[in-house]
């Protein structure tokens, strides 16, 4: 549209003004354009909306899985305590058991 307005600036504005009920070309051209990037910028806004609910869900998404591998390796931890304990106190016990 750009293109062919600077090629017939007047044909074109003058038809436009016309068409939308203006007395001067200028202001036609002027309206067309402020509508265009009105219309712009509410497209703009509505991929940053989606853009925005995309990373927050993937980023929920990486939380998640990070948290899942701490509660396993705190988990493992746990367990390994544990069986360290239990290797510990039958150790004793057994050295008991042979001193005795």
């Amino acid at each position: 549209m750009v293109s062919i307005l600077a090629i017939k600036p007047d044909f074109i504005s003058n038809n436009l003004a016309k068409s939308l009920g203006f007395r001067s070309n200028i202001n036609a051209v002027v309206f067309v354009a402020l509508g265009f990037l009105f219309i712009m910028t509410y497209y703009q806004s509505s991929i940053i909306d989606l853009l925005e609910k995309q990373m927050t869900e993937l980023v929920r998404r990486i939380a998640l899985e990070k948290q899942e591998e701490i509660d396993n390796l705190k988990d493992q931890l746990k367990s390994e305590k544990k069986s360290s304990t239990t290797n510990s106190s039958n150790k004793e016990s057994a050295s008991k058991t042979l001193t005795d």
